[in-house]
């Protein structure tokens, strides 16, 4: 029986442990299996945040097509029939000419107590479109894959999704060559206001065949100096007549070499405004190139759509459809100026071209009547 013991007692002793190399081993084979693991994680989750930023185009899409079903046309961008009738009614808003479309798509997008909110801070305060339920981060304005995720500096929350202005940078108060055009008239004795905004019977071109809405990053301000090219930052000296090249030639090394003297209205720094870098894309150039708009946020721009999505950008339609384009899509010559109808480039009247665009297929997409017979393969 005390040998039994002994020999019980015996083996307990002799049983060891792991040794450091066995542990080492063990931590490395885990690293490895991590390390593996780790990439298809970060895929799945991109691919989750492409999935989600797909379905705000898509809801976004949806939200104009009833919109446009309860009052005929669309949106106005920049100079809006409905802020028109508020101010015909006797209300002054120092900031009523400048509300873009998106303000408007909000009780179409289950926003109506922020719609409402605005809209009351607008006629009855007279604000100036800062803080308050302007503040309010939209989900359906953000994509998940953006990395500025903050506040704007001037207290404005931030929207990554652009309305077509076309493919020639307007005048903001002309009719444009996209879907979303200012708007309306104002006029007369007594003043009175007219709707002249886009309906989709105006779109002859086709709706399956017409940009509606994109994507675009959203700029730091804080940190332009260091913003890639097509991500970031505008630059200053440029006209609506310019070639997209000549944005390009403002980037070196991924860095701006004219940058705007006031950093406090980077893109996508206002989603209630319809100011060009604020919440409009043109189709002058293509996805994902460098952007340049003079100071400030207003004046000729090249403002293509832009993504953190490898290799491109989705694009809702006119048909409420969500598309994938390809940063490859055909933009046509980058280094032709836009010319007038007169067939010269013109800084006074380039925007009043009337023909087919001459930047390709993306270009012909954003046209709304221009009759280019042209489609995303």
């Amino acid at each position: 029986m005390m040998s039994d013991v002994r020999n019980v007692r015996t083996d307990r002793l002799t049983t060891r442990g792991f040794t450091l190399v066995e542990l080492l081993v063990v931590i490395a084979i885990i690293g490895t299996l991590v390390g593996l693991l780790l990439p298809a994680v970060q895929t799945a989750r991109e691919a989750a945040r492409r999935s989600a930023c797909q379905n705000n185009l898509k809801q976004l899409g949806i939200a104009a097509h009833n919109y446009e079903s309860v009052n005929k046309r669309l949106p106005g961008h920049h100079y809006p029939y409905e802020f028109r009738v508020l101010i015909n009614s006797g209300t002054t808003i120092t900031y009523g000419d400048g509300v873009g479309c998106f303000l408007w798509l909000l009780p179409f997008a289950e926003e109506q107590k922020t719609y409402d909110d605005c809209v009351t801070a607008f006629k009855f305060a007279n604000t100036n479109g800062r803080g308050g339920a302007f503040a309010r981060q939209i989900g359906v304005f953000l994509c998940p894959s953006e990395r500025f995720r903050r506040l704007a500096p001037l207290n404005i929350a931030t929207i990554n999704y652009r309305a077509n202005r076309g493919d020639i940078c307007t005048n903001p108060y002309s009719k444009c060559r996209g879907v979303f055009s200012p708007g309306s008239t104002w006029s007369g004795s007594p003043a009175v206001t007219r709707n002249i905004a886009t309906s989709f019977k105006d779109i002859s071109d086709g709706l399956s065949n017409t940009l509606m809405f994109s994507e675009a990053t959203i700029g730091d301000s804080t940190n332009l100096s260091s913003l890639a090219g097509g991500v970031g930052k505008y630059g200053s000296g440029i006209s609506d007549s310019m070639a997209p090249a000549s944005c390009w030639a403002l980037v070196v090394g991924g860095t701006y070499s004219a940058i705007p003297s006031d950093v406090r209205y980077p893109p996508g720094g206002c989603w209630w405004a319809s100011g060009d870098s604020d919440t409009a894309f043109y189709a002058n150039a293509a996805p994902n190139t460098p952007r340049c708009l003079n100071d400030y946020n207003w004046g000729p721009v090249v403002m293509p759509a832009s993504s953190y999505h490898q290799g491109g950008v989705f694009a809702t339609m006119c048909d409420a459809s969500v598309r994938f384009v390809s940063d490859q899509v055909d933009t046509g010559d980058s280094t032709q100026q836009q010319y007038n109808d007169q067939g010269a480039p013109n800084y006074a009247n380039a925007w009043t071209y009337s023909r087919g665009s001459i930047r390709g297929i993306w270009g012909g997409l954003s046209t709304i009547r221009h009759g280019e017979r042209v489609r995303l393969d």
